[in-house]
């Protein structure tokens, strides 16, 4: 079997080389250059964006954009926490005290938002909050205390 699809393919082979001996240079050249044409028109399609994929890009950088920014601030939040409680470190700093102290910082920061901020970094342990007699106190720990210097 393997015979036979060796000899076919021997005489397939000789046939094309006998067909290209007997074509002219012209001939040659145009097959070449259709060739060559078709090779360089698939590139450029392949190389081309359609104009969805390139809404498409501009929306993936602006979503990026978007959540840099607000990476940005949630670190700088964060810094200005851990920083406040580094400053009031000699004395008991209270939930309401930082609150006061973040509404001057940051206005548009809501309470729900600012306890938001402070159950994640108590949840991932960078803070400790405490219940003492003179209401809830906000301390940072070990861990707060590396991540602050992983954010400087």
């Amino acid at each position: 079997m393997n015979e036979i699809n060796e000899k076919q393919l021997a005489a397939l082979l000789d046939e094309h080389a006998e067909l290209r001996e007997n074509m002219s240079n012209g001939e040659r050249d145009d097959i070449d250059e259709a060739q060559l044409k078709q090779v360089t028109m698939g590139r450029l399609q392949e190389e081309r964006m359609t104009s969805e994929e390139i809404l498409r890009e501009i929306d993936e950088q602006e979503s990026l954009d978007i959540e840099n920014e607000i990476a940005h601030k949630e670190v700088h939040i964060f810094k200005y926490v851990m920083y406040t409680i580094e400053i009031y470190k000699d004395v008991e700093l209270t939930l309401d005290r930082l609150r006061n102290l973040m509404a001057h910082e940051y206005a548009e920061m809501t309470e729900e938002s600012l306890i938001h901020y402070l159950k994640d970094y108590e949840s991932a342990g960078y803070i400790r909050l405490n219940e003492t007699k003179t209401g809830v106190t906000v301390s940072k720990t070990f861990l707060g205390e590396c991540a602050l210097a992983l954010v400087k």
